[in-house]
């Protein structure tokens, strides 16, 4: 019992040093401005498919999720529909600039909860935006808007920089993200071994998953062509998948699988055509890049 019960605090203490050993602000804040940036870059529209679908009054309405809560279909009228993505998406572009930072990405989150997944409950559902939100949720309520923001510069304008000093309050954030997509990534893997166990490494079996794609691209023909690529891609996607955790180990295997993620999801694209929202994962991944190092290494 003693050895189990000192185990276990064992393992709550590494848990704490992972997700709250002082960091410097450097690298939330920088993944604040790449994800914020490709976050509008490739999920803005969401903003008019919302507006054309709330109009819609419940013709087509499949309620999923927290949706099922409602009494019934959202009904909106053009204009309040426009002024709430109107609003959605200036609070996205403050929280990028860093202009009310805290408040406008909490604003900015609350609403893409509303927006992004609005259409899901038209009986078209995907799993493209949900690790975005998900870290937008996290950094609106970080202080990710400490530094490299106009937040920041009207702090130092007015005489209250903030300090710079390494601190747990810019080191979860991040952590708790890189939790995420590594339980993301493992659960995919997993399901395809329970699903499809060995069957998954044999080449026919992603032949036939790149062929009957019908965005499949030239490059992805040629894959499934040759059976040697083919059983070379599907051992690629359960390594990357499955072995996500060891991203969790160190530093330097942490920049090494977040590279393979990002790798994975542009081989996705370039082989199946998938559709451009896979690429704000790849903003998103912009959580594995070491910037609080490299800014170290610039100032020694």
């Amino acid at each position: 019992m003693r050895s189990k019960f000192l185990l276990r605090l064992s393992m709550i203490d590494k848990l704490q040093r992972f997700l709250f050993s002082p960091a410097s602000p450097w690298s939330l804040c920088a993944v604040r401005l790449i994800f914020l940036s490709g976050f509008i870059y490739t999920l803005w529209y969401y903003g008019f498919i919302f507006e054309f679908d709330a109009t819609q009054c419940g013709e087509v309405w499949l309620p999923v999720s927290y949706f099922k809560l409602l009494d019934g279909p959202i009904c909106l009228t053009a204009q309040q529909a426009w002024l709430l993505s109107l609003c959605w998406k200036v609070f996205l572009v403050l929280g990028l600039v860093g202009l009310f930072t805290s408040f406008s990405l909490k604003m900015a989150f609350f609403l893409s909860l509303l927006v992004i997944p609005f259409h899901f409950n038209f009986g078209k559902i995907d799993h493209n935006s949900h690790f975005p939100v998900i870290l937008l949720g996290i950094l609106a309520f970080s202080r990710c808007g400490d530094f490299l923001s106009f937040d920041w510069l009207l702090a130092k304008r007015w005489g209250k920089i903030p300090s710079s000093v390494p601190s747990a309050v810019y080191s979860w954030p991040l952590q708790f993200a890189k939790i995420y997509v590594v339980a993301m990534y493992l659960s995919s893997g997993l399901q395809k071994l329970r699903h499809s166990g060995l069957h998954w490494f044999d080449p026919a079996n992603m032949q036939v998953l790149l062929l009957t794609r019908p965005t499949l691209t030239p490059l992805g023909f040629e894959v499934a062509l040759h059976p040697l690529l083919a059983q070379l891609s599907a051992c690629a996607i359960i390594v990357v998948q499955v072995g996500a955790p060891i991203a969790l180990l160190n530093p330097v295997l942490a920049v090494i699988f977040g590279s393979s993620f990002v790798l994975f999801h542009c081989m996705s694209y370039w082989l199946m055509g998938l559709h451009g929202d896979f690429f704000s994962y790849v903003w998103a991944l912009s959580i594995w890049l070491p910037v609080n190092e490299m800014v170290k290494k610039i100032r020694s």
